[in-house]
């Protein structure tokens, strides 16, 4: 009986000592290799959610969780195109992003949605979702502090939109137009605009309020959306409420239904060449142009080398049906994970096994169609010497307002490039594939508002909807529809 005591103590030891063993294998990082930089999307590729764990808890491989691999994809964009939904999870736990591009265009998430996995976009837009909250959060007691630091104001952004060349006939009684009105007190600002997004081809408008709160609010650095119409108000810094599973379920069907479209950052027409600010000069002078712009004095340059690129993924049974996809085939999957595409995606001297346009287009299944929409884009600049707002304190105050606005994201990326001295006191840019906007600043007074314009109301119905980013497909398809030109690939 002792000796059947003794064996079977010995074998629940080496048990033990086994799966003790198996487990630092898979967390111990001092025998990771770090020699084959691609390791990570190797072991993305192959679902190894053991060898995954294994080399994200060594810091050479946590450092470069973002990074790309010689097709442009990174760790993430693999994952998602796999749908592995722990494999993602571990990732985004590691810090990766997902919200980076792939050198063809795409997020995870779009990624997410051309396999057809509702679980794995999910999951991914929730992620960013966070990303945001946590972002305002960690930014708001600094944009409080340069915020104090300005003398209170007014101040309005006049905007005209255009398609190449001509006004967008969204809405035949007028012109899509909006002012944007910023008051500034202290450390609190306050934004209002009345376009609110494009459906059914059709502009939408509202009262719509962005409040981002100050150091004598509660709660400080806070954006709240105020929608006057609904007696409504959103926290952009809250916890996500009891509906916002639905809203993303709801937004992600929509999404699922239609064309995958990626509005890209703006960029150069050419690698070997840059963007550039050119004087505009008279017919018998070589002087610069100097035009009035709302009382003051601005010279005038012209953009060149700038393009603003779209891309489209499109499903044919979905953008026939308009059912939502749904989990790419088994025999389809099977292929994209055996050896031989496996091989063909690694080797560097093999070419990307997984286009269908013979460019790059990134992790694309054979059932999809890729169209590249590019618009070379020409514009004027006007910029004042003399303007008395500072271009740094109008890049806070954008910073903060940026991604509520498809416009806004354009305007922030615009302002960054390298311009002329001055102030940009008009500025004609792309807000995304052939639409263009006008943008003035206009009316600027030094006044301190009154506080109760920076209150959040108490009476106004608290809500938790998510912003979804939908508005900026149904504008893209109501250009095409109007307008249906420009290159594409």
């Amino acid at each position: 009986k002792d000796k059947k005591k003794d064996k079977k103590e010995k074998k629940e030891k080496k048990e033990k000592k086994e799966k003790k063993d198996e487990a630092r294998a898979c967390t111990d990082p001092s025998d990771v290799d770090t020699s084959d930089p691609l390791q990570l999307h190797k072991a993305c590729w192959r679902e190894d959610v053991a060898l995954v764990e294994k080399l994200l808890s060594h810091s050479a491989y946590r450092v470069r969780v973002d990074e790309r691999d010689h097709r442009g994809n990174a760790p993430m964009h693999i994952a998602a195109h796999f749908a592995n939904i722990k494999i993602i999870e571990m990732l985004l736990e590691a810090g990766a992003s997902a919200e980076l591009l792939s050198r063809a265009g795409w997020r995870p998430l779009e990624e997410a949605i051309a396999t057809g996995s509702m679980e794995a976009a999910t999951l991914l837009m929730k992620a960013r979702h966070l990303k945001y909250r946590n972002d305002m959060l960690e930014n708001s007691g600094v944009w409080r502090q340069k915020l104090a630091q300005m003398d209170d104001f007014y101040l309005e952004l006049h905007w005209d939109f255009s398609v190449l060349g001509g006004w967008v006939p969204l809405v035949s009684s007028y012109i899509p137009n909006d002012t944007y009105k910023i008051w500034k007190r202290g450390s609190s600002i306050r934004l209002d605009y009345s376009l609110t997004g494009f459906r059914n081809m059709q502009i939408s408008r509202g009262n719509v309020s962005f409040v981002f709160t100050g150091d004598d609010q509660d709660p400080p650095g806070h954006l709240f959306v105020l929608d006057h119409d609904k007696k409504t108000k959103q926290d952009f810094c809250q916890e996500p409420g009891e509906r916002y599973s639905e809203d993303v379920s709801s937004a992600l069907e929509y999404q699922f239904a239609h064309d995958i479209c990626s509005h890209l950052p703006l960029s150069v027409d050419d690698e070997d060449h840059h963007v550039e600010f050119r004087p505009r000069t008279g017919w018998f002078s070589s002087a610069i142009s100097k035009e009035k712009v709302h009382g003051y004095t601005a010279s005038v340059y012209d953009t060149h080398g700038m393009q603003i690129r779209t891309l489209i993924r499109s499903d044919p049974d979905a953008k026939q049906t308009r059912i939502p996809r749904s989990l790419q085939d088994e025999e389809l999957m099977a292929e994209h994970r055996s050896d031989a595409m496996y091989e063909r995606y690694f080797d560097e001297d093999e070419p990307d096994p997984l286009t269908v346009t013979e460019k790059d287009d990134g992790l694309v299944w054979a059932t999809e169609n890729v169209k590249r929409k590019i618009k070379k884009f020409e514009g004027s600049l006007f910029m004042c010497d003399d303007y008395p707002f500072k271009l740094e304190d109008f890049i806070t105050l954008i910073d903060i307002y940026a991604p509520t606005s498809q416009g806004l994201k354009m305007l922030q990326e615009f302002i960054t490039v390298e311009m002329p001295p001055g102030f940009p006191i008009k500025i004609e840019l792309p807000v995304f594939y052939v639409l263009t906007a006008v943008v003035q600043f206009q009316n600027l007074e030094y006044k301190s508002p009154d506080a109760s314009l920076f209150a959040v109301p108490d009476d106004y119905e608290l809500v938790n909807e998510a912003y979804m980013g939908n508005e900026a497909r149904e504008m893209f398809k109501s250009v095409e529809s109007k307008n249906g030109s420009g290159s594409s690939s």
